[in-house]
């Protein structure tokens, strides 16, 4: 096998995980939904994105390292209680500037949407990242835009927003 189609294989397969996170939060009931501790195990099964001083940055995390560039950046439980502060506002539209490999933002997508049927996302990102988008589309109320940046939104209103570009 090519080392290119390997790697690929491997991104694939800890995508999979992505879709995985995103599938048992439309499927919970709304008190796991509640909980932070059940919010931050599914991220947590999901996987962190092996960083550069990934030993510092997650400490205490290292157990859910992705083999790959596929999986959130943010700590867990920092994320999980994000999630939990946008949900008890129900925002309709959402934007994540910075999406990176989409991870954040689907998952994002998938709990908010939860609280609110009106919901959409937005995700933007000067670098084309996000290449499993096609088949998030599907799943979660998600529009992604490659070169685009926060002034090419002026103008436009989001009730909840997260900066997540170039951490």
């Amino acid at each position: 096998m090519s080392p290119a189609l390997q790697s690929y294989d491997i991104e694939r397969a800890d995508f999979a995980r992505v879709i995985a996170g995103v599938e048992r939060i439309r499927a919970a009931a709304l008190p796991e939904l509640e909980s932070l501790d059940w919010l931050v195990e599914t991220i947590r099964s999901v996987g962190l994105v092996p960083i550069p001083e990934a030993a510092i940055a997650y400490e205490g995390e290292e157990d859910f390292l992705n083999g790959s560039q596929q999986g959130v950046v943010q700590l867990p439980r920092e994320f999980a209680r994000w999630l939990q502060l946008a949900a008890a506002h129900r925002p309709a539209r959402y934007l994540e500037i910075g999406c990176f490999n989409g991870a954040t933002a689907s998952l994002a997508a998938a709990y908010l949407a939860r609280f609110n049927p009106a919901f959409e996302a937005l995700s933007i990102d000067v670098w084309p990242g996000f290449i499993f988008h096609r088949e998030m589309r599907d799943l979660v109320p998600l529009r992604y835009e490659v070169g685009r940046t926060s002034f090419d939104l002026r103008g436009q209103k989001f009730d909840a927003v997260f900066i997540d570009g170039d951490h």
